[in-house]
C-alpha cells in the first residue's frame, strides 16, 4: 500500500482519549475518500480495543465489514465507539 503522512491512501483509526472531565473517549475507522478528506482507502484489516477502565472494541476486516466506519464523502457518516472512563488506553492493530 502507498500509505502516506496522516494515513493518506490507507484506512485509519482515529481516536481521542480524555483523562479530564467528562472522560469521554472515542475511536473509529475512517475510509473517507472525498476531496480534502484524505483518500482513506481500505488496504488492510484494522482493529482496536480500549485498555483500562473501558472494554469496548471494534474490528474492520474488510471494506464491506467495517462497522461504524466513516466512508465516502460524508464526514458525519460514521459512529465512533465511545466510552466514559479515566486512565483509558487503546491498542490498535493493522494487519
Amino acid at each position: 500500500a502507498d500509505c502516506q503522512s496522516s494515513g493518506v491512501n490507507c484506512g485509519i483509526v482515529e481516536f481521542t482519549l480524555r483523562d479530564d472531565a467528562p472522560n469521554q473517549n472515542a475511536a473509529d475507522f475512517s475510509l473517507l475518500t472525498g476531496p480534502g478528506l484524505g483518500n482513506h482507502q481500505f488496504t488492510y484489516g484494522m482493529a482496536f480495543n480500549y485498555l483500562g477502565a473501558c472494554s469496548q472494541s471494534a474490528a474492520c476486516p474488510s471494506a464491506d465489514n467495517c462497522p461504524g466506519a466513516f466512508t465516502g464523502n460524508d464526514p458525519t457518516s460514521g459512529a465512533p465507539v465511545q466510552c466514559i472512563g479515566s486512565e483509558v488506553g487503546i491498542n490498535i492493530v493493522f494487519c
